[in-house]
C-alpha cells in the first residue's frame, strides 16, 4: 500500500532558531542529523543550513513526506551532506 501521513501544522520544527548557543553545539558534536520535512519553513530551512555549517559531518535523514519536500530541496541536501 501507500504510506499516509498526517503532518500537524504549526510544528516546533517550523520555528527553530539559529542562536549562539545552538550553533555552539553545533560546532562541538561530531555530527549534525537533519531532515527534508524540518525545512519546510523558511526559518528552519536558514537553521538548519546554519548548523550544517557550523559541523563538520552532516548526515541527511532523507524523509519524503508529500507534499513538504521538492527535487531541488533533496538536491540540494545531497549537495552538501557527509551522508
Amino acid at each position: 500500500g501507500i504510506p499516509e501521513y498526517e503532518i500537524i501544522e504549526p510544528s516546533a520544527w517550523d520555528r527553530l532558531e539559529a542562536t549562539p548557543e545552538l550553533l555552539e553545539v553545533a560546532a562541538s558534536v561530531p555530527a549534525v542529523v537533519f531532515g527534508s520535512l524540518g525545512q519546510r519553513s523558511s526559518t528552519s530551512l536558514s537553521t538548519i543550513k546554519a548548523l550544517t555549517e557550523a559541523t563538520q559531518r552532516k548526515v541527511f535523514d532523507v524523509n519524503l513526506r508529500a507534499p513538504f519536500y521538492s527535487k531541488e530541496l533533496v538536491e540540494s541536501c545531497l549537495h552538501y551532506c557527509y551522508l
